[in-house]
Parts: structure tokens; C-alpha cells; sequence
């Protein structure tokens, strides 16, 4: 073949939806060998050599389609009826085929990469999973004008989220939920951290992702369209309409809780990926993601549950003691500056010495002098700091909008109570501060609507000293206290710290500050893990020290309410380590619990010794003001009445007065002792949680539905 032939070859084949075909499997070879390269991502020589293999495979299709589907084109537009009707059906017999393999592809490719018990899994479940990608392929099909470029999209899309889960599992031990998808950004933003390991199901995924895009290369209608050129394309868009109309009546009408008896385990929905498969329990969650109107809801009945509430805590309240602090904060108003910190948690207040003989935070637990302090229940396990901080800052709770929702990448808080707006609306600058990227968890856009005046991200830290997974804590209090002597007017300061982030096997630790516990439980890498955390911990317990020496020295009343977000994510492998009591409330509890302590630098008005007391993130912005003698809200005071019976609550379960844990149904797992006073608190607890339930929705679910 001479040059004439080839340049022919290429005028003749070489189409622009050739060469842009050929993109897509270009860029993944090209993305992936600098992934490997850098070793961000690892994986076996084969895996990457048969990947790459199916790249150029993909190429290939692309360059050669013209001359591959040629034939059909020619017997489409054949002068023969016989032949020109078979050069029409064979192409959808074609594409029915590729549209088989892809399906059969991507619902392995939602489970093999992570599912150990897909054996398990209920063949009527697995059908209604392969039912759903069947109707998002061939919708897709259609709607692209029965072409493959949507199809590729619709089943890179779903194979990615199986192949996600199976990473997210083996580096955090946790599931994908659908609100994970609003917060693709933070996802990006973290994943520096972490080395993927390209397990062998994890492999099989991504193989067979790319043989799906290989054979979306070759669905294409056949021969020039009968008629006028638009007649065919409105036939099928026609046709797509009435598909999608039926696939999103069809997804609508699905109960999955009742028809098909899916049960979210809310303490831990991966064991609900397991034991129903994920596209089931992901839809499950997805169709609960709107806020449930409670049950004989009104307006003028929440209100009045909320004014109810709210005289349940002034009459709980010494009117002596609270005319004093009051008149007090109105004299002085004290800068008021809240530390949320990373994953910080003291152990061995929720789990003993761990077995190991630990203690604990040296610091953290040899303050006497704080107003109140104690256990704090949060909603969030290993991650999802932002949930802690949306329950902080507004008062409200998880327990009443939903499992695996992030507040933060729903709502718009232009109309949502919160601390912030509070502060300013009393003459306060206030000011947020964490140092990362300011779009993770769009708390650039959520700062703003909640009233900040300002938002220190990580473009604030410039050459800050870093240790473990990011700016110090010493830093980001640094930053606090040049806000505090920025001006006399009082503040109210968010501190959101990074340094203590997972993962916890990043072997970055000076070995002078690396503690050397050994919990015979677990093998040297959960050794690793448990000390490397343990280290952060005390890292942060050494900057917690000098910052509270620091505001001691200060010349302007100031109080500090700091606290943890969420355990690492071991903490459930220390409870089945740990405790016998597997299956119970309280058992998995104890994995949604940090600290908190509210402390002031001077002597705040009619205030005696220091109190311990459980409380939990949604309540805790409400003690501490009331600690302080700060204004309450009606809406704070309902939820401090509320807590008068309910001193606990947090996504999954709710605490009664006699300590008992009950999950949100009502139910309790724990076997209270079998009298008056335990059925009475538990009785009241639950009446309290519903009550709550009505004045949250009047409070928020209104303002953002």
C-alpha cells in the first residue's frame, strides 16, 4: 500500500467521531500510567498491562469504525427491499447484543469490585439492580440517538461508583452515599492522601468498565435515514421520551422498604451494600433524602411544642443564677471561639486504657477549671466532619433529616438559624477559619449564606508549619488569636482543624513524638495505624496547651468551646475488640462519641465547680451559650428542654436520663433493668425525641424545603 492508498484509507475512514471515540481511551492509558508512575495508584504488572491492552483496543475500534460498520451501511441502502430491511434489523440485533454486554458488564462492575457476599444477595434484589441499569443504558441509548457516546457516559458512571466503593472500603472502611455525589469536590480534595491499591476485584471493574466503553465504540444506526433527515431522529426521540417517562414512573413507584424489604443498617450501611447489593441500598437511601413531615405535624402545634420545651429549661434554670450571667455577658460580651477538631477524641474516656494501659490526652484531661465538659455524641465515623459542624452551628440534628445526607451540599442556609448569624445579629465579627480548600464541603458558599464575614482557607496558611495530614492545630489558633487582636470588637471564631485528617498509615511521624503501644488484638498494621493516631492526638494535645496558655494572658474575655468531630475510623474495631456487648445500642454508640469541654478565661458570673455532662453536637452550641449567660433562642431552648430527658442524640439512636441508648424507631436493644424508673426515662426520652422532631421541622426542614 503506497502513500496515495493510505491518505485514500484515511479520507475515506478517518471520521471526527472516529477521533473523538478515540479520546476517552487515550487519556485513561496516559492517566493511569502517570498514576502508576507516581504511586498514587498501585497495582500489578498484568492488571496494568491487560488495561492498557483494552486502551488500544478502544483506540483501535475508533479508527477502524468506519470500514467495520461500512458493510451494514451499504446493505441498509441497498435497492433491494430483502437486503435493505436486513441491513436495518441486524444493526439493532447488533446493538441490542453490545447493549446485553454492556448491562451484564456494569452490574459486575458495581459489585465484584467490593462485595465478598454477592453470593448472598438475593437474586430478586440482583434482578431489580440489573432492571435499573437495563433502563439508564437503554435510555441513554436512545436519548443519544442510538448511538454509544451516552451509553458510554451512563455505564462509566455506574461502573465508577462500584469501583469508588471497592477504594473507599479497603482505605476507610466506609460505603458511597448519594450525597457523596454533591461532594465530588471534597472527595478530589482529599484524595491526595491516600494510595489506591488496585485490588484484584477492584481489577476486574475497572477491565470491565473499559470493554464497555469498547463496545459503546461500535453502537451506531445503519445506512442514510428514511425520509427527511430529522424523521428518524424524531422517531427516537420520541421514543426516548416515552422511555424515560416510564423508567422514572417505574423508579418512583419502587418502595423499596416494603416491596423488596430493604432495611438501611443506619449505624453502618456498608453491611447494607452487602447484604442487599449497592444499587438497591444506594436507590433505598437516595429516595429517602427528602425531609419527612412528622407525623401530625402542624405549624401551631410545633410552636407550641417549642414554647413548651423552652419552659421546661426555665423552669430547669436558677433565675438568680441566669439573671447573672446574663447581665454579665450584656456588660462584657466576651469573644466567643469554637474549635472543631479533626477526628480528636479521648480514647480512653470511651473505650478504658484500650488495653494497652493508655490515658489518654495529658492535657486535655487535667482541665479542671472549665465551665462544663464532658462525653459529646455526634453523628459522624470516620469522616463526614462537616455533618458535626452542621450540627454545631444550627442546632439541628441528623436524626431528623437523614441517613447519609451531608446538610452542606443540599441546603441553601440563606434563612437557617445558626451560630454565626446569631453572633452578628448581637454586634459580633465573625470569622471562619479551616485550613483546606474553601469549596470542600461548599463551605465557601455555605459560610456566606450563614453570615460570616470573612473565611480563612488554606490560601491564608502559606508556608504554615504542617504535621501528619496538614496545617497545625498551634497554626489555625495562631490564626485565632491575630483575629482577636485584630480589633476590639467582640468575635465570634469557627476554627475547623485539619492535622489530625486520616488516613493513619502514612508512616510521616518523627520518631520522638510516635508513641509504641501494642494492643495484642491486632497486628502490627492496625499497631500502626492505632499509633500514629495516638501521636496526633497528643500533638494536639500539646497545641491545645499553649493556646489555652495563650488566651489565660489575654486582655478580653473570651470563651473557647472545643471539641472532636468523630473517632477514627478503627474506632468500631476497637468496641468488637474491646466489649462483649456486640448487637446492642450502646455497642455501636460508643463509636459516635467524642469530647468537648467549654472553658472561659474569667470568671463567669454565679458559676460553681466545673460540670460534667453528656451532651451531643446539636446541643452543644446551645450549653455553651447558656454557660455564659448569651442569649437563647427559642429554638435553643427547646432543644436544652428537650435534652432535660434526652441528654444524647445523634443520626441513629437517642440516650434516655437513666443512660439507656434507644435507636430513632423507639426501640431499645440494650435490656434496661425491668423497672419504674428505667420505663419512665425511656418513655420520656422518646417523648422528647418526637417532640424535637416537630420543633426541628418548623425550625429548619421548613427554611430549606
Amino acid at each position: 500500500m503506497n502513500t496515495q492508498d493510505i491518505a485514500t484509507f484515511i479520507r475515506r475512514n478517518l471520521r471526527p467521531a472516529s477521533i473523538v471515540w478515540c479520546v476517552p481511551f487515550v487519556v485513561l492509558a496516559i492517566a493511569l500510567a502517570n498514576l502508576v508512575g507516581a504511586g498514587t495508584v498501585a497495582m500489578g504488572e498484568d492488571t496494568f498491562a491487560l488495561i492498557q491492552l483494552l486502551c488500544v483496543l478502544g483506540v483501535a475500534l475508533s479508527l477502524l469504525r468506519e470500514p467495520l460498520l461500512r458493510p451494514l451501511d451499504r446493505l441498509a441502502d441497498s435497492e433491494s427491499h430483502i437486503k435493505m430491511v436486513a441491513g436495518r434489523v441486524l444493526p439493532l440485533l447488533r446493538d441490542w447484543a453490545l447493549l446485553a454486554f454492556v448491562v451484564a458488564a456494569t452490574c459486575t462492575a458495581l459489585e465484584v469490585p467490593w462485595n465478598t457476599s454477592l453470593a448472598d444477595v438475593d437474586a430478586g434484589l440482583l434482578a431489580l439492580e440489573r432492571g435499573c441499569v437495563t433502563a439508564v443504558v437503554v435510555c441513554a441509548w436512545l436519548v443519544g440517538q442510538r448511538r454509544g457516546w451516552l451509553v458510554a457516559v451512563c455505564a462509566a458512571g455506574l461502573s465508577a461508583l462500584g469501583i469508588a466503593q471497592g477504594f473507599l472500603l479497603t482505605l476507610k472502611g466506609t460505603a458511597i452515599l448519594p450525597s457523596d455525589l454533591l461532594a465530588l469536590g471534597t472527595a478530589a480534595a482529599v484524595a491526595d492522601g491516600f494510595t489506591y491499591e488496585v485490588t484484584p476485584l477492584i481489577a476486574q471493574g475497572i477491565l470491565l468498565l473499559v470493554a464497555s466503553l469498547d463496545a459503546c465504540v461500535l453502537m451506531r444506526p445503519a445506512g442514510r435515514p428514511i425520509g427527511r433527515v430529522w424523521g428518524r431522529a424524531a422517531v427516537t426521540a420520541l421514543v426516548a421520551l416515552v422511555a424515560c417517562v416510564c423508567a422514572t414512573n417505574g423508579y418512583n413507584a419502587l418502595d423499596l422498604h416494603n416491596d423488596y424489604e430493604i432495611q438501611i443498617d443506619y449505624w453502618w450501611p456498608s453491611n447494607s451494600y452487602y447484604q442487599y447489593g449497592m444499587l438497591p441500598a444506594f436507590m433505598t437511601m437516595a429516595k429517602d433524602m427528602d425531609i419527612s413531615v412528622p407525623e401530625g405535624y402542624t405549624d401551631e402545634e410545633a410552636a407550641g411544642t417549642e414554647a413548651a420545651l423552652a419552659q421546661d429549661y426555665d423552669s430547669a434554670t436558677d433565675p438568680n443564677a441566669a439573671q447573672a450571667r446574663a447581665d454579665q455577658f450584656g456588660a462584657t460580651h466576651p469573644s466567643v471561639v469554637f474549635v472543631m477538631n479533626e477526628t480528636f477524641a479521648d480514647l480512653s474516656s470511651i473505650y478504658g486504657d484500650l488495653g494497652v494501659g493508655y490515658e489518654g490526652p495529658t492535657y486535655f484531661k487535667s482541665i479542671d477549671d472549665a465551665l462544663v465538659r464532658g462525653n459529646l455524641t455526634v453523628s459522624a465515623y470516620g469522616g463526614g466532619t462537616c455533618n458535626s459542624e452542621f450540627e454545631t452551628l444550627t442546632g439541628s440534628s441528623l436524626s431528623y433529616i437523614g441517613m447519609g445526607l451531608y446538610p452542606y451540599t443540599l441546603y441553601d442556609f440563606d434563612d437557617t438559624p445558626n451560630l454565626a448569624r446569631q453572633f452578628a445579629e448581637m454586634g459580633y465579627d465573625t470569622t471562619a477559619i479551616h485550613p483546606n480548600l474553601s469549596t470542600n464541603w461548599n463551605r465557601e458558599s455555605v459560610y456566606e449564606q450563614m453570615g460570616f464575614n470573612r473565611f480563612y482557607d488554606i490560601s491564608a496558611f502559606e508556608d504554615a508549619p504542617v504535621f501528619h495530614s496538614g496545617v497545625t492545630d498551634a497554626a489555625t489558633y495562631q490564626k485565632v488569636l491575630d483575629q482577636l487582636a485584630s480589633s476590639d470588637t467582640p468575635q465570634f471564631v469557627l476554627d475547623v482543624t485539619m492535622q489530625n485528617h486520616s488516613s493513619y498509615n502514612q508512616y510521616n511521624i518523627p520518631e520522638d513524638r510516635l508513641t509504641t503501644y501494642n494492643a495484642p488484638y491486632w497486628d502490627q498494621a492496625g499497631n500502626d495505624q492505632l499509633n500514629e493516631y495516638l501521636s496526633c492526638i497528643q500533638a494536639s494535645d500539646q497545641d491545645l496547651q499553649w493556646f489555652i496558655e495563650q488566651l489565660r494572658g489575654l486582655d478580653r474575655p473570651v470563651m473557647l468551646v472545643f471539641f472532636g468531630d468523630h473517632q477514627p475510623n478503627f474506632g468500631m474495631a476497637l468496641d468488637d475488640a474491646l466489649y462483649g456487648d456486640v448487637g446492642q445500642t450502646a455497642h455501636s454508640a460508643r463509636a459516635y462519641q467524642t469530647n468537648y469541654l467549654v472553658w472561659a478565661n474569667y470568671d463567669v458570673a454565679a458559676t460553681g465547680e466545673m460540670r460534667w455532662e453528656q451532651t451531643s453536637t446539636s446541643t452543644l452550641g446551645a450549653l455553651a451559650l447558656d454557660a455564659i449567660g448569651a442569649p437563647l433562642t427559642s429554638y435553643q431552648k427547646a432543644a436544652l428542654g428537650a435534652r432535660l430527658s434526652m441528654p444524647g442524640i445523634n443520626l441513629f439512636a437517642y440516650q434516655d436520663g437513666e443512660g439507656f441508648w434507644h435507636t430513632t424507631s423507639g426501640n431499645s436493644t440494650d435490656e434496661p433493668a425491668q423497672n419504674a424508673e428505667a420505663e419512665y426515662a425511656a418513655e420520656r426520652a422518646l417523648e422528647a425525641w418526637r417532640q424535637l422532631a416537630h420543633v426541628q421541622y418548623l425550625e429548619f426542614a421548613k427554611t430549606v424545603q
